[in-house]
Parts: structure tokens; sequence; C-alpha cells
């Protein structure tokens, strides 16, 4: 067998091994990014079940319907709010006041504290997460900004927007401190 054929052969196998390699590798980084993806549908999916009695939410997160759904990140979930009280706007979004369920709260801390759900403790991730919850889309969370935020007071001002038309959406921490969650307490058209 000639010197040309002993380096061709040796170079195939060479790619070969390396290329399988960085297949095998590549494949473990999107099946970890794939369950992390479904546990979070999972969790979706929990809240939903649970605004579907009070919110009147119809779909399943990872549906393509356009009704409203909570998207939050993965743990155990609890309904916080409510939104008795809140009107919905010509773009479909709830407007108004919510009401904090307390006990929810409180059962969603110990849910963070557990460590499941750390978003929760970042107002703005926080915000992207529960925004569909009141009609935003997904793609819509990608567009908030911080306004203001009071961290010592347990409150931010965040900018959002949906259809060209802005919203301010107001989080405040129920229970002030560090290490405490966030919750969506008003919802303004401007």
């Amino acid at each position: 067998m000639s010197n040309f054929w002993k380096i061709f052969i040796s170079v195939v196998v060479t790619f070969l091994v390396v290329g399988g390699g960085i297949y095998y590798l590549m494949q473990r980084q999107i099946n970890s990014i794939q369950a992390t993806n479904q546990t979070k549908m999972d969790d979706l999916n929990k809240q939903l079940a649970t605004l579907k009695s009070t919110t009147g939410a119809s779909t399943a997160v990872g549906t393509s319907a356009t009704s409203s759904t909570s998207a939050t990140s993965s743990g155990t979930s609890s309904k916080t709010s409510t939104s008795t009280g809140m009107t919905t706007d010509i773009n479909g979004i709830k407007v108004g006041t919510v009401s904090i369920d307390s006990s929810a709260t409180a059962s969603l801390q110990a849910s963070v504290d557990a460590g499941a759900q750390p978003w929760r403790l970042d107002p703005l991730e926080l915000a992207q997460g529960d925004a569909t919850i009141y009609g935003f889309t997904q793609t819509d969370t990608n567009g908030f900004t911080i306004i203001s935020q009071a961290a010592s007071a347990g409150t931010a001002e965040i900018s959002a927007k949906h259809n060209g038309k802005s919203y301010e959406i107001d989080v405040i921490k129920p229970t002030p401190g560090d290490g405490k969650i966030y919750v969506i307490s008003k919802i303004t058209a401007l």
C-alpha cells in the first residue's frame, strides 16, 4: 500500500473519530437544553391549569393557539395573583391592579427558597415570565426593559410593548427583603 493511501486512510479515520466525538458532545448539549425546556413547559402547563379556573385561559403552553398562557421557568408553580377587577384593552392586554394572593405567594416563596424558579427573584425576569398571563406574547417579553428599580423597597417598573402600544408593568416584593420573590402588581397602558 502506498504512502498516499496510508495517509488518506489515517486522515479519514481521524476525521471520523473527532467528528463522532464532536457530534456526541453536541447531542448531549441539545438533549440537556431540550430537557430544561421540557421542564419549563411542564411548569407552565401546571400554572396554566391553576389559572384556568379563575382567568379562563384555554391553551397549553407550546401550542399554537393565541390565548393567554403563563410563561415561567422550571420548578414548582403556584398562582400568585388573579386578574379579578382588571379590564382587557383593545390589544388583548389585561390592565389594572392585580389582586395578589398572599397564601399562594407564601407557598411560591417556599418553593423558591427550596431552589425552584430562581428567576422570580429578579424583577425583569419575573415580568418576562408572568406577563403572558396578562396577554403579552413571548416575543413581546424579549423587549421588556427596566424603567426604574428600588431594590431596597422591593419595587420595579418595567417597560413593555404589545402590537406597537406601550405599557408599564409594576412589580413588587410582597414580602420585602433579600431572597424574596417579585410579583406583578399592576399593568398600565400608556
